[in-house]
């Protein structure tokens, strides 16, 4: 986001979406996660993780604590989220999915 005009969508204790009023890009920061997105490609990353049931999907190995992994558009970098995590992640995706669609009809 180069000399980019950040505009807060949310920010929680974990976890921050920014958009830049002039090029739209969208950063997402969560723990130690830093991610930039395009308009559309946040929108797919968000819709597709909250969508997600974590019951459904978690994987549980013996006495480890359940958790769910996330694919990046990298091959081989993926996100490792306990419950708690996830359900931080999925709802602060909500929240800035509803903010951005509100974003939208204001500006039209």
């Amino acid at each position: 986001m180069n000399n980019c005009n950040p505009r807060i969508l949310v920010e929680e204790k974990y976890l921050t979406v920014l958009q830049c009023k002039s090029c739209k890009r969208v950063g997402l920061s969560f723990h130690n996660i830093l991610i930039g997105f395009s308009p559309r490609g946040f929108n797919t990353f968000s819709k597709s993780v909250i969508a997600l049931d974590f019951d459904k999907v978690c994987i549980r190995e013996g006495s480890l604590t359940p958790f769910v992994i996330l694919n990046s558009c990298h091959e081989d970098i993926q996100f490792n989220f306990s419950r708690e995590e996830f359900l931080q992640l999925k709802s602060g995706l909500a929240k800035a999915q509803l903010l951005l669609e509100a974003v939208n009809i204001l500006n039209q």
